[in-house]
């Protein structure tokens, strides 16, 4: 004879785990509209403003003059902007293509960018092959716009000296190139006629080489969880003392010839955002807040919360981060303190309600 209390148990276990599968949303769905609307685009985004860029340098290295330089300086502005909203999915053709060796490696020191164009190689786009990551890339870039010990006039004149064109010109063409070709691959391992990445991620588990939906699911919050640890840590809490007993490393900011730094911040919390709520650039499907919402309401107005407190509080700070890190700490510790926030409601309650399993992250601890 059954035990009547083991029966309502099992009943009730059955119940809720029916519950639990009904109070979700088509995951295969989801990964699509994320894939189709928020990560191409922004890839496709980035790949024209990368092209742009390399259109500009060229026309700078043809005719050298300040409002070619400041036409440059723009075009590589919004190139760092839409890559950095771009970069949050930092796997696929990402990691396959090397893309962050190519197009955004740090530190990019300007003594070994100065030593290359001193030197006596060839400079053109498949010689930056063989020029190491930390002497090219978009960093590689801003150290020959943004040159602190000269102002524009003397950059433009840099530009303009020895050989025409000079090699610092043939320096920042042949970069600006590197980059342009590899973003162009990039953008064509995810579409159909290239790579076909995103049905790859949008059919995880039906015959994708992503063996299951829900490795899908992890991989994409993953992407976030460590966008994430990246803003709060090495983008603003190591440059603020965090590994240095508290006492700020302005050397450790990002971007900080052309004072980009906060802005870039700004910018990898949108591609956050628009992961989450599934919108960027007009598009709009079903994003990882449809997963939230649909097993808890309350953890979903959190985070959406969260997202609006933490770019407010890196909107709160108005100076370059290289002087912000000493003269608005207070607000570069309040901008920590909310991505702290941010991160903990995704790698924990995030990952907890929709049953996701988030990775081991190099930066843990911080």
């Amino acid at each position: 004879m059954r035990n009547p209390l083991v029966l309502a148990s099992a009943l009730a276990l059955l119940a809720a785990c029916s519950d639990d599968a009904a109070a979700d949303v088509d995951r295969n769905a989801m990964l699509r509209d994320l894939a189709d609307n928020v990560i191409v685009p922004g890839v496709q985004q980035y790949a024209v403003a990368a092209h742009g860029l390399a259109v500009a340098a060229e026309g700078l290295c043809a005719s050298p003059g300040l409002d070619a330089l400041e036409e440059t300086r723009a075009a590589w502005r919004a190139a760092r902007i839409f890559w950095k909203e771009a970069q949050i999915y930092q796997a696929g053709p990402y990691e396959t293509l090397h893309m962050q060796g190519v197009v955004d490696w740090s530190p990019v020191l300007p003594a070994d960018v100065e030593a290359v164009i001193a030197g006596a190689g060839p400079l053109t786009a498949d010689a930056v092959d063989s020029l190491g990551s930390n002497r090219r890339g978009l960093a590689g870039v801003e150290v020959v716009l943004f040159d602190p010990a000269r102002d524009p006039a003397a950059i433009v004149a840099a530009l303009r000296d020895g050989a025409n064109p000079s090699r610092r010109c043939q320096y920042l063409a042949a970069v600006t190139a590197h980059v342009d070709r590899a973003s162009q691959a990039y953008l064509a391992a995810w579409q159909p006629t290239g790579g076909g990445y995103a049905r790859t991620l949008a059919t995880a588990g039906q015959g994708s080489s992503i063996g299951t939906t829900r490795e899908g699911v992890d991989l994409l919050v993953n992407q976030v969880s460590n966008a994430l640890e990246t803003l709060q840590v090495s983008r603003l809490s190591t440059p603020a003392g965090s590994r240095n007993g508290g006492v700020a490393q302005p050397e450790r900011v990002e971007s900080a010839l052309s004072g980009a730094s906060v802005a870039e911040v700004s910018a990898g919390l949108r591609g956050v955002r628009a992961l989450y709520l599934g919108t960027y650039l007009g598009h709009s499907g079903l994003g990882l807040a449809s997963m939230v919402a649909a097993r808890s309401t309350s953890l979903d107005r959190s985070i959406r919360a969260e997202l609006d407190a933490s770019e407010a509080s890196v909107r709160a700070i108005t100076l370059p981060l290289q002087r912000a890190v000493t003269e608005q700490r207070a607000l570069v510790d309040a901008a920590v303190t909310e991505l702290g926030r941010l991160k903990r409601l995704v790698r924990v309650d995030l990952a907890n309600t929709c049953g996701v399993t988030i990775a081991f992250n190099s930066n843990d601890g911080d």
